[in-house]
């Protein structure tokens, strides 16, 4: 008794039907985005404190804190462990950046202080004109080189 061809051919009808809805759904998964905001962006500045008691500041532009990681390096020269540096964002909130005491992010070589400070996605703040505000209060003539670099977040 010969058995009918059709049973045998729903069966591959069937197995291949899963494999193709699933080689299209991985197709959705890699689809690409591109972005022509750059990945890294940098901003470097100096400020200068008199001797004494003084304060200094000075504007840069941010980028949006919202997708951008920030790492800020600060040199101190000569090394003090009393320097303040605040950032003012442009919705006016201030971030603490550098307070003392230095000793968990700061290493001295040579007379000058390098402060390396890590601050991560702000999803409150916004980009735009910050004020770097730095201030001493007492000491020798201080300079403070910082550089900033946002790195953007990739999803």
């Amino acid at each position: 008794m010969q058995r009918p061809a059709w049973p045998m051919i729903a069966v591959v009808v069937l197995l291949t039907i899963p494999a193709c809805s699933s080689d299209r759904h991985r197709a959705d998964q890699t689809s690409t985005t591109t972005s022509t905001e750059p990945a890294t962006t940098t901003s470097t500045f100096d400020l200068q404190l008199a001797e004494g008691a003084d304060s200094a500041s000075t504007a840069f532009q941010a980028e949006d804190p919202r997708t951008h990681g920030e790492t800020i390096v600060i040199t101190i020269t000569p090394a003090n462990p009393a320097i303040v540096l605040d950032f003012v964002t442009a919705d006016g909130a201030t971030l603490h950046v550098l307070a003392p005491p230095h000793e968990n992010s700061c290493t001295t070589t040579d007379g000058s202080s390098t402060c390396t400070i890590l601050l991560p996605l702000l999803e409150a703040r916004s980009p735009g004109q910050w004020q770097a505000v730095a201030s001493k209060p007492t000491g020798p003539p201080a300079a403070l080189d910082v550089t900033v670099t946002w790195e953007r977040d990739e999803p």
